[in-house]
């Protein structure tokens, strides 16, 4: 988890670092550059974090449900993921930037 959290963290920060970059040296023109910023960052921490959860978890539950995890859980986390990363995005873009 706490690597997660570091990676996470350490993403976030960088992602919102080239916006707000881009927006400073007029590559990209945004009145609202803060907020796109954070929401990126924000939401690739969240990702991150749930990816993490999902990623070391998923497996235990598939064993323990009877199924082999290394069949299944590849494909299952990927796209679930995907799903997902989209879904937390655009809720955490729905609560900063409106």
């Amino acid at each position: 988890m706490r690597t997660g959290l570091v990676l996470g963290v350490t993403l976030g920060t960088l992602a919102s670092g080239i916006v707000l970059g881009l927006n400073a040296v007029g590559i990209v023109h945004a009145d609202n550059a803060g907020p796109i910023g954070l929401t990126i960052g924000t939401s690739i921490l969240l990702i991150v974090i749930w990816g993490i959860m999902i990623g070391s978890m998923f497996p235990i539950i598939l064993h323990r449900l009877g199924f082999d995890p290394a069949t299944i859980s590849n494909p299952l986390v990927a796209t679930l993921m995907d799903v997902s990363g989209l879904v937390i995005y655009l809720i955490i873009a729905t609560l900063i930037v409106l």
